[in-house]
């Protein structure tokens, strides 16, 4: 499933094997904040959280061939969230 481009770029990273994919490291390591109750991440619009949260329901809806929008639904108990993931 690697197309001639995909090659191209992880042969410029010295990728040349499964194995050198397996030990390429990362370039930077992020860390998150801690995990928000759903309801106070309602109020940090615009501002990257985490949230600890089951899975209510999903639908994914295609655009056409290159565009889809998913929408999850979220709860932890006592809050209910809808996100829309798009692409």
């Amino acid at each position: 499933g690697v197309g001639p481009a995909r090659a191209a770029a992880l042969e410029r990273l010295g990728v040349e094997s499964v194995r050198d994919l397996c030990f390429l490291a990362p370039r930077a390591l992020e860390s998150w904040p801690a995990a928000l109750p759903l309801a106070r991440a309602r109020e940090a619009l615009g501002k990257r959280v985490r949230v600890e949260a089951r899975v209510l329901s999903s639908s994914l809806l295609r655009l056409g061939r290159r565009r889809s929008l998913l929408r999850v639904r979220f709860e932890d108990g006592e809050t209910t969230l809808d996100a829309l993931f798009f692409n």
